[in-house]
């Protein structure tokens, strides 16, 4: 899912299969605010179903997910071989892993 603001991709978040559930991420966004719009909409989707979201603490969403319902199973490192890449401060990031060794 894409979220579109006047003509442009302003963030994006996919959903797909994983193991006994249903796993979100990435998601990438230029702000919390469009982070959890993206994540809402998904859980909307998926409401009662398992599914499984893997943020880095530095997010900011895990007490906001805690709060929806959603367990902490621990602690999420992205990984990176060799520097780890730092975007510019003014793109969009990533608030969700695809996987912890995809990022």
């Amino acid at each position: 899912m894409a979220l579109d603001r006047a003509g442009e991709v302003a963030g994006f978040a996919l959903l797909r299969r994983f193991g006994q559930g249903q796993v979100i991420g990435p998601v990438v966004a230029p702000d919390e605010a469009t982070a959890k719009a993206l994540i809402g909409h998904w859980l909307g989707v998926q409401q009662g179903q398992f599914v499984r979201l893997d943020v880095p603490a530095e997010s900011g969403l895990p007490a906001w997910l805690e709060a929806l319902g959603l367990d902490d199973a621990g602690i999420v490192t992205g990984m990176a071989l060799g520097d780890v890449p730092r975007p510019a401060a003014d793109a969009p990031r990533c608030y969700a892993l695809a996987s912890q060794s995809l990022g």
